[in-house]
């Protein structure tokens, strides 16, 4: 994801790439923990357990489903298609 990032923003140097990927690392770190922590706080005191269960159930299932498709896409292209290319 960085990579992608850093391609889209124009760094191209590694001072550049290295300024953006230490403010990437520091606002996600900041920012996105800050917020998904209050937001689970207020979410265990808000909702109750039934709820909570429920969306942890939903973070397990996406979880899986994505590292799936990762890995089966990375074996697709990676493998299958490098072994057509032979």
């Amino acid at each position: 994801m960085g990579g992608a990032l850093i391609a889209k923003a124009g760094a191209t140097g590694p001072a550049s790439a290295s300024v953006f990927l230490i403010g990437f690392f520091c606002g996600g770190l900041g920012c996105w923990t800050l917020f998904i922590c209050s937001l689970a706080s207020h979410g265990r005191k808000r909702a109750g357990t039934a709820l909570l269960r429920a969306c942890q159930v939903l973070s397990a299932v996406l979880f899986a489903y994505f590292a799936y498709s990762v890995i089966v896409n990375g074996y697709h292209d990676l493998i299958v298609n490098g072994a057509q290319k032979l």
